[in-house]
């Protein structure tokens, strides 16, 4: 669930923080929001973050050659240690709040479909509404309080529609799969 505290136990968890520790780099499998195929992914670990009941891990993408962000909880292997002991550095202005959407000062909006009559305190929060049809209207709202936003999608249930950006419906997405998962 989206609304919880952080999970100490995270399989993989005690395997990240030893890597990060001896700089060593790792290996797993990883499955993308959307996705019914896993990739293997080469990672340097950069840093290691929880928020939400979820842990983060932060690090050069060897095959991609860029700075991603892994959520543990799609990890589908072990993490096997590959690299040797300070086999890389992480550069000392390196900051994980960075990387992490939840950490930015977001000048983004959240694009919303919201069925008629419904969504009030997402409606009174809306910097736009207008009507797409006879059944929804679409508002859009600054991204300020994720946190509190998830919560009024949830609680919207069938009649709020994220449009955009896709990072959040694809948290919404995630987050619904694991309490289906959980209770059905």
């Amino acid at each position: 669930m989206l609304f919880r505290s952080v999970k100490i136990d995270e399989v993989g968890l005690v395997e990240i923080s030893e890597a990060l520790s001896s700089r060593r780099t790792v290996r797993f499998n990883y499955q993308k929001v959307g996705s019914t195929t896993d990739e293997i992914r080469n990672v340097n670990i950069m840093g290691i973050c929880g928020w939400q009941g979820a842990w983060y891990l932060i690090g050069e993408d060897l095959e991609r050659g860029d700075i991603r962000v892994f959520r543990l909880d799609r990890i589908t292997s072990s993490i096997e240690m590959i690299g040797k002991a300070k086999g890389y550095e992480i550069p000392s202005d390196f900051n994980v709040r960075d990387y992490l959407v939840m950490f930015k000062e977001v000048n983004e909006r959240a694009r919303l479909h919201v069925r008629a009559h419904h969504g009030q305190s997402l409606r009174t929060r809306a910097i736009e509404v207008k009507p797409v049809d006879g059944e929804w209207d679409e508002i859009v709202l600054p991204l300020t309080d994720l946190s509190t936003l998830c919560h009024e999608i949830f609680w919207g249930g069938k009649d709020v529609i994220v449009q955009e950006p896709l990072w959040l419906r694809e948290q919404i997405v995630t987050s619904l799969q694991k309490i289906e998962k959980r209770y059905v």
